[in-house]
């Protein structure tokens, strides 16, 4: 009795050549696939361009714009402050005598830029 050969697979240069050909096949499809449905693509990225008419998203950008002149009707100066390796921004305000004033402002700041409002004790 003989031995049996192990069947050999196919070769690099077979592997490389059938996967060329896929890739040839697939990019041929989807070039088709592309040119067959061109119309809904530029539908779809014209409805992309438009303005968003969604009522809620609307009203956050009308909440935010009102909120946004509410800060700035009270913000006077923005101050750097370079302290011992740290570097701080302060809100100089139109009434800086108003400690009311400048609690709110603190808390419309706050919101808007969704940060955390410390209070420094004087």
């Amino acid at each position: 009795m003989g031995r049996k050969r192990k069947q050999q697979g196919p070769t690099p240069e077979e592997l490389e050549a059938q996967a060329d050909a896929l890739l040839s096949k697939a990019d041929h499809d989807l070039l088709v696939s592309l040119a067959e449905n061109m119309d809904v693509l530029r539908a779809g990225f014209e409805q992309l361009k438009m303005p968003s008419n969604d009522p809620e998203y609307l009203k956050r950008l009308q909440d935010a714009d009102a909120q946004r002149n509410a800060i700035a009707n009270k913000v006077d100066t923005i101050h750097i402050v370079p302290d011992k390796g740290k570097t701080w921004i302060g809100v100089g305000l139109t009434n800086p005598r108003s400690n009311a004033e400048a609690q709110e402002v603190a808390r419309l700041m706050g919101q808007h830029f969704e940060a955390k409002v410390i209070n420094h004790e004087g």
